[in-house]
């Protein structure tokens, strides 16, 4: 009897605590939970567009047109832009901009992918003659997997593009992989091309071709006009880049944030 008692007196207690709890000690508690969610939002966004953002870089270094690059610049400063509002302990604001740069991101990706899935049909197109007629069993299944990974890019960005649209991480991802089909289909075809033009004794020696295997023969497998073109498809294929550096890390060494409104706006709302 004694014991129902007390356990009776603990749980009125704890009814009372409960009921009479100051109403700013539950808003504090939901504030707290808003801004730890908001910070796991940002964190994520800000790990998702970096992996995005080095994923097109090297093919927006190498093909970009003057549009393009002036688009990616935007979204390279804003993400600059959402690593200091989230220091600022802005998650909100932080998040808000990774969206913007996300939507961006999709339209130049995008515009890459079209290009980049012409250039490497035409590429392996006019491989292919040199490469059956050689008959070597070895490049002909080269070949065959540079037109795989070219048709395999087309349906991950077709899957991508079906999304919501307002999913923008989920469909970048797709595009990624896309990006990376369309770079294996152009080493595919300079494999094909390489090896149908080996000697025996080469192909008994080469069991790897590796970039530098790939820019030192070019010399000698395509026409010398079109060298320069294709050194460049060989450079994007190995996410390399001919300039010193690439279009990010020239933006990142001056991003020049005082020019976006936005982020004039947030360092004014500072003061």
């Amino acid at each position: 009897m004694h014991i129902r008692k007390r356990v009776t007196a603990a749980a009125l207690c704890a009814f009372a605590v409960f009921v009479f709890m100051p109403e700013e000690s539950g808003a504090q508690r939901v504030k707290s939970s808003n801004k730890a969610g908001e910070q796991r939002k940002a964190e994520k966004g800000l790990r998702d567009n970096r992996y995005f953002i080095y994923f097109i870089n090297s093919s927006v270094t190498n093909y970009g047109t003057d549009d393009q690059k002036k688009v990616f610049r935007e979204i390279i400063q804003r993400d600059l832009m959402s690593q200091i509002l989230y220091l600022k302990f802005m998650f909100y604001e932080s998040f808000v901009e990774i969206r913007k740069s996300q939507r961006k991101l999709i339209d130049i990706y995008r515009e890459i992918l079209r290009s980049d899935i012409d250039m490497s049909k035409k590429m392996l197109d006019a491989f292919a003659p040199a490469v059956i007629s050689s008959e070597d069993p070895l490049a002909r299944e080269y070949l065959r997997l540079g037109y795989r990974e070219t048709i395999n890019t087309s349906i991950e960005m077709g899957m991508g593009d079906n999304y919501r649209p307002t999913l923008y991480s989920m469909r970048l991802y797709k595009y990624v992989k896309a990006v990376k089909r369309i770079k294996e289909a152009k080493k595919y075809g300079f494999y094909a091309l390489i090896r149908a033009r080996m000697t025996k004794e080469e192909k008994a020696k080469f069991k790897t071709i590796t970039y530098d295997d790939i820019d030192a023969r070019l010399g000698d497998i395509v026409p010398k006009e079109e060298i320069d073109r294709f050194k460049l498809m060989n450079c994007d294929a190995f996410y390399k880049v001919q300039e010193k550096a690439t279009f990010f890390d020239t933006i990142w060494q001056n991003p020049e944030l005082d020019t976006l409104p936005d982020f004039r706006k947030y360092m004014n709302s500072d003061n």
